[in-house]
């Protein structure tokens, strides 16, 4: 590629990037982690169409930079595309022999090689981030000389051809729509100390459901790493002037620069100036002098020029100063999505000290609620009711202590973690069933009342974790699962997992009013499972709490309670009013707590803590059981039957490798690496023989340190 006549040595225009501007409008599919539409397979350097790369075939070219290329391909393993970035600095390597990528001579060797580990690393470090607007790198490996980055496939258009099919302009709340979600994903990409340093409209996807997804990493680096830098990606307009030199002061500032370059196109119609001509005598046109303020109101737009001033050292320097100006902008009207980002409401109960306040695990009902995909909705209609479903969700949920909820906005809907009464759930599902789209101007097909909302119920361990902003995000199999039988019920339907129906069954007096069982079932955590209804007249009522009637429960009931929130979080004081008032003694008590923690190593320390106060209380005669010796020698046996972490895995090598163990060890590996887990199952079983040599084999493919080791441990 040819560097354009003003650039210094070693930067090169990102050509790719600048003809989806100017060329016809292309009925093509975005490619996640491309950032280009679909081209010929024509490039000399390109590995040909059909090539195959371990489990994945080339299928075309996609688009290429000064990194490297990328390519659409197929894998054959789980029959699905994605998007595969190949390591290939044109400046310093070439294609060889055998489609094996070779350095150059002299020092683009050692160069060659500093890059390669780079990109390595950094693959490893994005493979980590998980967020509903950030394309998900799903593996990295090495091969032909070179690495590759694996990505997911996404469908949608690129912004600038959405935008041009729209004509050409949008409205404040569109603008919105598209920039909050994408600051949101840029934020995580900063807390762990990236940078993109590739923003632009191609690199923007918006998916068919309207939301955006920031494609294309080949160009990310840490930016606090001083090592030496390769070749940049340019693309005229987009990047700040930092860029056009290997050693200038990129930081946040640089993406923020690049993302409000993208908003003032969205404002104005226009592309801004190179940044490299802006750095003397500015002759850029301010966005609070061109665009409409009647529109767009006139502090948004100065905050888009403060976020392309020319030197770094004028911009905001990190996400949260950008967004907290210009998200408090007044705005000139409501748009659809003035409500449509629901924040996450922190439960102090949740919160603990020290490390466990960044990440921890509880369980909880979760209810997810999306629109219905098969309505027929524009745009804008599909943003006004997903903006209708959160403010609904938010009213509803009023009827629940602001202290027990936890509220994430996604994508495609809204998930409401509940910390105390399951049945809260059930009552909030409910009230979302009034909701009306008819009135929205769309059509709730197969929902009779207009509803048009699909939703599910579960309950299950979320892990809650929290960014460098302070903000909370959500993720885990509890939400997974209930975000499975949403997509499962029809409109206007609420489906019910069974760990939800046998809970609040267990915490009442029998099998509750309104759950029936639909014939369905759906696959939960690698297990199928089946699938209850919450009928839509007579639903299911909240339960007020008992207080434990368990003699002595004074001295008891508080320690379990203490002790099972450490593993559960909040729920543990439902939990505990509801089963100790119907338990015959101590040690029924405590097993039938125990079953609430879903992790065996918690549910062994649980019971083993659990039973060190009972005989701690049994001289003092403080226990309802018929003796204290009988409740003690029974308690000892619970414990026996569940091992602890230490010796399940001192024992791990001699138990035999029958379809349970493996069920267990897929399990846990899909905690770390998702649906993989069953592919790479079923190759390590062709090479082991042993439990521990499975396990060891299986390791090596997750690449994340602490991860690795919780599951060698039995987590």
């Amino acid at each position: 590629m040819a560097n354009g006549p003003d650039l210094p040595p070693g930067v090169d225009h990102d050509d790719n990037g600048d003809e989806p501007f100017t060329q016809d409008s292309v009925n093509a599919e975005v490619l996640a982690g491309s950032g280009f539409l679909p081209t010929a397979n024509v490039s000399p350097g390109a590995l040909p169409s059909g090539w195959p790369l371990n489990e994945y075939r080339i299928e075309s070219l996609l688009g290429g930079g000064g990194f490297g290329l990328t390519y659409l391909a197929h894998d054959t393993l789980l029959d699905c595309k994605v998007a595969i970035k190949e390591f290939l600095p044109t400046d310093i390597a070439l294609r060889g022999e055998g489609q094996r990528v070779v350095p150059r001579a002299g020092p683009a060797v050692e160069m060659f090689e500093q890059g390669l580990r780079r990109f390595l690393d950094e693959s490893r470090a994005l493979a980590n981030f998980r967020h509903p607007h950030i394309v998900r790198v799903s593996r990295f490996f090495e091969a032909n000389g070179s690495a590759y980055m694996v990505m997911d496939y996404e469908q949608g258009r690129p912004l600038n051809q959405w935008v041009r099919e729209r004509g050409g302009r949008v409205d404040r709340a569109t603008l919105l729509a598209i920039v909050r979600p994408l600051l949101e994903g840029l934020q995580v990409i900063h807390d762990g100390g990236f940078l993109h340093r590739d923003i632009k409209p191609p690199n923007i996807c918006i998916r068919d459901d309207g939301a955006p997804v920031l494609l294309d990493f080949g160009a990310a680096r840490r930016y606090h790493d001083t090592e030496h830098t390769l070749t940049a990606i340019v693309t005229p307009g987009f990047a700040p002037f930092e860029q056009y030199h290997s050693h200038g002061n990129q930081g946040p500032w640089t993406d923020i620069y690049s993302l409000a370059a993208v908003m003032y196109w969205l404002v104005t119609g226009q592309r801004p100036i190179e940044s490299a001509a802006r750095v003397q005598n500015d002759p850029l046109i301010p966005a609070s002098r061109l665009a409409d303020a009647s529109v767009y109101g006139a502090s948004l737009l100065r905050a888009i020029d403060w976020g392309l001033e020319p030197h770094d050292s004028r911009r905001p320097r990190s996400v949260a100063d950008f967004r907290r100006v210009f998200m408090a902008a007044p705005t000139p009207g409501r748009g659809p999505l003035a409500a449509g980002s629901v924040s996450v409401h922190p439960a102090p109960t949740v919160r603990a000290t020290g490390a466990s306040e960044e990440r921890r695990t509880i369980v909880c009902s979760v209810l997810y609620a999306q629109i219905d995909h098969s309505m027929q909705l524009d745009t804008a209609q599909r943003l006004a009711c997903k903006s209708e479903l959160d403010d609904a969700l938010a009213r509803a949920a009023r009827a629940v202590d602001a202290d027990s909820r936890l509220i994430l906005d996604t994508p495609d809907g809204t998930a409401l973690c509940l910390l105390g009464q399951p049945e809260d759930a059930c009552v909030v599902a409910q009230r979302l069933r009034q909701i009306d789209f008819r009135d929205l101007g769309g059509e709730a097909d197969g929902s009779p009342d207009g509803n048009g909302i699909k939703q599910g119920i579960n309950l299950g361990p979320v892990r809650v974790s929290r960014a460098g902003t302070g903000a909370l995000d959500l993720h885990g199999d509890g939400l997974d699962a209930a975000r499975a039988l949403a997509e499962l019920a029809r409109p206007g339907q609420v489906l019910v997992s069974r760990a939800y129906y046998e809970t609040v069954s267990a915490l009442g007096t029998g099998t509750p009013d309104g759950l029936h069982i639909t014939g369905q079932r759906v696959e939960i955590a690698s297990r199928s499972q089946e699938v209850f209804e919450l009928d839509g007249r007579s639903g299911i009522t909240r339960r007020t709490e008992q207080a434990p009637t368990l003699e002595a429960g004074d001295s008891l009931t508080p320690v379990l309670e203490a002790l099972l929130t450490r593993h559960i979080g909040p729920m543990a004081r439902v939990l505990v009013s509801r089963i100790a008032p119907q338990a015959r003694g101590a040690a029924e008590l405590i097993e039938q707590l125990s079953r609430h923690i879903p992790n065996d190593a918690q549910r062994a320390g649980f019971l083993i803590e659990a039973q060190r106060h009972v005989a701690k209380s049994a001289s003092t005669a403080s226990l309802s059981s018929p003796s204290a010796a009988a409740s003690h020698s029974t308690a000892r046996r619970s414990s026996a039957s569940l091992p602890t972490t230490t010796a399940r895995h001192a024992s791990q090598g001699a138990r035999p490798l029958d379809d349970q163990v493996i069920a267990d060890i897929e399990h846990r590996l899909a905690r770390h690496i998702g649906p993989m887990a069953r592919i790479l199952i079923g190759r390590a079983l062709k090479r082991t023989g042993t439990e521990q040599a499975l396990l060891e084999e299986l390791a090596r493919d997750i690449p994340d340190p602490v991860q690795r080791a919780a599951f060698l441990a039995g987590k």
